[in-house]
């Protein structure tokens, strides 16, 4: 019979760890995705304040103040698009290392299935060697009466 692998349980954690870390990555990458979206709208929204035609100094003011909102709410997208792409950055090197244990981990059991596998084709071996030399033996000793 042949031997459990010992660490069975070990690779079973690391791929459960290497689900979540690749659940997690898309979750940022989604993040990131939609932040970039938003910057790109409130971009498109702020460039799209025009000042033409006889306006009062009021509707200036209102328009410049709007302007500078959008620019700050531009500046907001940005830094929320920069934190996103950072934490997505962040759970691709989770993701990867994550995957390399659980790669470790296959590659041992891979040798560990194979040494056992050798292991039991050496007792085969030996099992059929000792079937042979006591057919040999018998038929020796039946030959010497």
């Amino acid at each position: 019979m042949a031997k459990k692998y010992p660490l069975e349980r070990l690779l079973r954690i690391r791929r459960v760890q290497e689900d979540q870390a690749a659940a997690s990555l898309a979750v940022s990458a989604r993040r990131a995705d939609q932040a970039q979206a938003r910057v790109l709208k409130a971009e498109q929204e702020m460039l799209g304040i025009t000042l033409e035609g006889d306006h009062t100094h009021a509707v200036w003011k209102t328009l410049i103040a709007s302007k500078t909102a959008g620019r700050s709410m531009v500046s907001e997208a940005i830094a929320v698009a920069q934190t996103a792409a950072q934490q997505r950055e962040e759970r691709t090197e989770e993701y990867k290392a994550a995957h390399q244990d659980v790669a470790i981990l296959e590659k041992l059991e891979e040798k560990h299935v194979v040494e056992q596998q050798h292991a039991e084709d050496r007792a085969e071996a030996a099992v059929v060697d000792e079937i042979a030399t006591t057919r040999h033996r018998h038929k020796e000793d039946s030959h010497e009466l």
